[in-house]
């Protein structure tokens, strides 16, 4: 049921307009897959079907980017 849900979501987003975040609560906000600020070594977005490198985030509800920031680092 979620993946037919997020692919129809994905389908749906190239049509919005995107903004960049204009503070650090709105990056923290952006979703880890589907992002197009966020590609792999491919130049393509993060996806969670299959056995895609971000299958594991998503195992491990790894799905913001908050998830992965380095508070001490703030990267």
């Amino acid at each position: 049921m979620w993946k037919s849900i997020l692919g129809a979501w994905i389908n749906v987003r190239p049509s919005l307009t995107k903004e960049d975040p204009t503070n650090r609560a709105k990056l923290l906000r952006q979703p880890l897959f589907g992002n197009p600020s966020l590609t792999n070594s491919r130049g393509l977005p993060l996806e969670v079907n299959g056995q895609s490198e971000g299958c594991a985030f998503a195992r491990s509800r790894r799905t913001k980017i908050r998830n992965l920031w380095n508070w001490e680092a703030q990267e």
